[in-house]
């Protein structure tokens, strides 16, 4: 049986984490408005190089796409013609 002492302790261990985390999101950057027009693939390497821990993709312009928003993942979405970004690469 867990006791209240211990269980307030882990409470508190993960509010800590999660305020950690939040924190250090913060200084996080969240869009590359300089990569609009450029060549897709070293759109990928500067977001890559920037913040290795984001799921850099790119996507072809008008492909379906899930809606959820994840703070680990930067879409960047391409013209297959021209092979340059279309939009400004943002988190979610």
């Amino acid at each position: 049986m867990i006791r209240k002492s211990q269980l307030i302790f882990a409470l508190f261990a993960i509010f800590a984490a999660v305020l950690t985390s939040i924190s250090s999101m913060k200084d996080q950057r969240k869009r590359w408005p300089e990569l609009e027009g450029v060549n897709v693939d070293l759109a990928v390497k500067t977001i890559r190089k920037e913040n290795p821990r984001l799921n850099v993709i790119k996507v072809r312009s008008g492909s379906a796409v899930t809606m959820d928003y994840r703070l680990d993942r930067v879409r960047v979405m391409y013209d297959k013609r021209t092979n340059l970004v279309r939009g400004v690469p943002t988190i979610g």
